[in-house]
């Protein structure tokens, strides 16, 4: 059995603020939810990730191995949920039958 430890990982705010905002979208379109219901509950992380890109150069400038330990951090979070079985199956799209047709 592999033991796993856990490590504190530094990471700069926008980046962060990338990371939380992303693995949140993966999670909630990886549940199946309404992409209404995804923008509305998502709205305020992708506002403030999309209000920092304009420093995300100086932060990976000025802390480039954080910035590479917090970008490695959202890989395996992504790729985690990407990996994880539904525990629902997925319903499949059904388009509507119009009853006059």
């Amino acid at each position: 059995m592999v033991q796993l430890v856990e490590e504190r990982v530094k990471c700069p705010k926008e980046i962060n603020e990338i990371r939380v905002a992303l693995v949140a979208l993966v999670e909630d379109i990886k549940a199946g939810k309404d992409l209404v219901l995804i923008a509305g509950e998502n709205l305020q992380s992708i506002s403030s990730a999309i209000a920092g890109l304009d420093q995300i150069d100086d932060e990976i400038r000025e802390t480039l191995p954080e910035s590479v330990q917090c970008l490695g951090l959202m890989a395996g979070e992504i790729i985690g949920l990407l990996m994880k079985k539904d525990e629902v199956p997925a319903q499949p799209v059904v388009p509507a039958v119009e009853e006059n047709a």
